[in-house]
């Protein structure tokens, strides 16, 4: 069995191989998506009356699965990329030139794979670790205080992305998204 540290990383590391093969631009509309469901998450739990009553009437196996529905949901819009053509053309004019362009493509859409990796899975985790971990104890076993793993996963818990996107942070990040999207894709 391996801790659900290890498991994170190596996600994290599978989304970065991921990225580099779709390339930055793509990776970034992954990036909005995920920035866009946190946000729309994080607004909707916090001001939304009616919506916040039935999330604090669920239980909190089902609040797991509706916050993990709702993040792989936004996920897969943002990798279901129209099929044109890429936003970066190649406007390379030797073989030297391309072949800089394309290994910079793939570098940033590692990078922007891995943090895609990490918005979604760390999510995910966050939410199955504020629901007490609502799987059998065959799948996954919670983090133990004490011991190597239980501390390094007790450790990572801190850092994941909703702890620390609260309400003035994400309004901010959606801002610098947006303004992304503004300037460089449009």
């Amino acid at each position: 069995m391996v801790t659900i540290s290890f498991f994170f990383w190596t996600l994290i590391v599978l989304f970065g191989i991921i990225g580099s093969m779709r390339g930055w631009a793509k990776e970034m509309l992954v990036t909005f998506s995920l920035v866009m469901a946190l946000f729309v998450m994080q607004i909707a739990l916090t001001y939304v009356g009616p919506i916040k009553k039935i999330w604090d009437a669920m239980e909190g196996s089902t609040q797991f699965h509706t916050a993990s529905l709702i993040m792989i949901l936004f996920a897969l819009f943002g990798y279901h990329t129209p099929n044109s053509q890429k936003v970066t053309k190649n406007l390379a004019r030797d073989n030297k030139s391309a072949a800089r362009h394309w290994l910079q493509d793939m570098m940033l859409g590692g990078i922007l794979g891995a943090g895609n990796g990490y918005l979604l899975v760390g999510t995910i985790w966050f939410f199955l670790d504020t629901a007490k971990y609502p799987v059998p104890e065959w799948v996954l076993t919670r983090p133990v205080v004490g011991t190597p793993a239980g501390d390094a996963a007790l450790q990572l818990l801190e850092w994941l992305p909703p702890v620390w996107l609260e309400v003035p942070i994400i309004y901010f990040v959606v801002a610098v998204v947006f303004t992304f999207v503004i300037i460089v894709l449009v």
